[in-house]
């Protein structure tokens, strides 16, 4: 059985800046994982109404503004489903519009964070993607269990949404499975609804720390 600690460390006392460490050893003391996560609040997946500032067709993609003066790329190739909150005549995306994106990727260096109309909401059995696909199961989960996951999962689906179920739900029981399907499917559709009357640069979903995020993506049966 692997242990798992999570402690507040110091990597420099003259920035004074905070730090997680994430140590995870496995039954003889040797190291499983370990990683260090800055406390400073982050962008990544939080979920906003922006507006667009530029489509740019040459790369077939668009500049999303979700704060003032903080522009995002949002790929027209990845993102073919816009979630607006307000549109300007015409059904394709134009400078002007307002949507709602989730923050996918950071910034690095002189390159912009990226945005997506994916929303995604992670729960611990479940995840929720704001998509037109189909509703997975994770491979490491046996198939007479897929089988039946399949099956509790697609009476929630929507054409607006699916689901992925995680490994967690492998052996947790139905009922609270079921919750957390009817739970995220509620925030999102309160999100979308919600989104259609809140300003420009509202933040409609402020995601957890990384290391919650890393902890609800666990395999609990094997950790302490």
């Amino acid at each position: 059985m692997n242990r798992l600690a999570i402690t507040r460390v110091t990597l420099n006392e003259k920035l004074n800046k905070k730090h997680l460490a994430w140590i995870c050893l496995d039954e003889k003391r040797e190291f499983v994982d370990f990683q260090v996560f800055d406390e400073e609040t982050s962008l990544l997946n939080n979920i906003y109404i922006g507006r667009v500032e530029n489509v740019v067709k040459n790369i077939n993609a668009a500049f999303v503004e979700i704060q003032k003066n903080v522009l995002c790329y949002y790929s027209l190739q990845e993102n073919t489903r816009h979630i607006f909150t307000k549109k300007k005549k015409g059904s394709t995306l134009q400078q002007g519009d307002e949507i709602i994106v989730q923050i996918s990727k950071e910034p690095v260096k002189t390159k912009p964070a990226t945005c997506s109309s994916h929303i995604n909401l992670t729960g611990k059995y479940v995840a929720l993607v704001a998509d037109n696909g189909r509703s997975g199961v994770s491979s490491k989960i046996n198939e007479p269990r897929r089988n039946q996951l399949k099956k509790l999962v697609a009476s929630y689906e929507a054409d607006a949404y699916s689901f992925v179920v995680r490994t967690n739900a492998k052996s947790a029981p139905d009922e609270l499975i079921r919750a957390e399907l009817i739970r995220l499917k509620d925030q999102y559709e309160q999100l979308v609804r919600i989104g259609s009357h809140r300003t420009l640069y509202s933040v409609l979903h402020r995601q957890e720390p990384l290391y919650i995020q890393k902890l609800q993506a666990l395999y609990t049966d094997k950790i302490t």
